[in-house]
């Protein structure tokens, strides 16, 4: 039975399914995403020039974090540093404003990736969502259409994941240096985290597609993060990977000119294939989770009812 009922469901058999949804679900997401490549990556550079105000703030908030590790990578710098033939304290303080700078785009794009932007997130997952159901979009009047109608609700959700972001990374810093009863709370902190960013996978396509307000899109997403929790979870899993795995291989390299060289590569690759690839893979898992507890998720002009 449908978690949710739409306004314009249809009754009856229904039709026959496509040839589309008789393919593994794995065939058909590769095909649409080479067939779809070059068009996700134009979405995604739009969605990174309209995102360049919120990534500012995001890198600006991230320092929190990224001091933290800089400062646990800074020996490991300094020893790669002297191997290479260079005792010179001047070049320290540079590789490690250049990790330091490094780790903030990273932390950024994973939250753009799993959180969102705020407005721009709204015509960026319209559009793929277009594309994983197959169905046709014009890609720069509807990114831009859905970003601006979308514009007030979506400003706030930015708003509540910046304070969200500052409050759960600076609680859970607290509780890890406490013992007992108090460092238990950095366990609940992690649920809670893991919970919070699965349920946006579902709050901007709810806000999308159904007349619900702020606090409405948030609990039915919260129902569809707990209702198929486990795909959410492998979900989570496949973006987490898709954005680590370069950064994982990098830090293992020994020689400091040729790391540098990779994490320029890196950052390329992150900002217009691995955004694209990670935005692409939610849409098209979340879809068919909504299709499954959500009645009636055809296009149409205006939005739809949620009961």
């Amino acid at each position: 039975m449908p978690l949710f009922k739409g306004a314009l469901s249809k009754e009856g058999k229904g039709v026959e399914k496509g040839e589309s949804e008789k393919k593994r679900a794995s065939a058909l997401f590769f095909e649409i995403y080479s067939r779809k490549f070059w068009d996700i990556i134009k979405v995604s550079t739009m969605f990174l020039i309209a995102s360049i105000p919120a990534l500012l703030i995001m890198m600006f908030l991230s320092g929190q974090i990224s001091v933290l590790i800089t400062d646990v990578f800074r020996e490991y710098l300094d020893a790669a540093i002297k191997m290479e033939g260079v005792n010179d304290p001047g070049v320290l303080t540079a590789y490690v404003s250049i990790a330091d700078v490094i780790i903030r785009i990273f932390i950024a794009l994973l939250l753009t990736a799993l959180w969102g932007t705020g407005p721009a997130s709204a015509g960026y997952r319209y559009i793929f969502s277009c594309f994983s159901r197959e169905e046709h979009a014009f890609v720069w009047s509807e990114f831009w259409e859905q970003t601006f109608k979308n514009f007030k609700q979506t400003i706030w959700i930015f708003v509540i994941d910046m304070l969200a972001f500052v409050l759960l990374v600076n609680a859970f810093f607290f509780y890890a240096s406490e013992g007992g009863a108090f460092g238990i709370m950095k366990y609940v902190i992690m649920c809670f985290l893991l919970v919070y960013t699965m349920m946006h996978f579902y709050i901007y396509p709810i806000l999308i597609n159904f007349k619900v307000k702020l606090r409405e899109a948030f609990k039915n997403a919260l129902l569809l993060t707990i209702i198929a929790l486990p795909a959410n979870f492998l979900l989570l899993i496949g973006v987490l990977v898709i954005h680590f795995i370069m950064p994982c291989v990098g830090i293992t390299m020994p020689s400091l000119m040729p790391s540098l060289g990779y994490w320029t590569v890196y950052i390329g690759m992150a900002l217009f294939i691995l955004q694209g690839l990670s935005g692409f893979l939610v849409a098209f898992v979340t879809n068919r989770v909504m299709k499954k507890y959500v009645l009636d998720m055809d296009r149409t002009e205006d939005k739809k009812e949620l009961y």
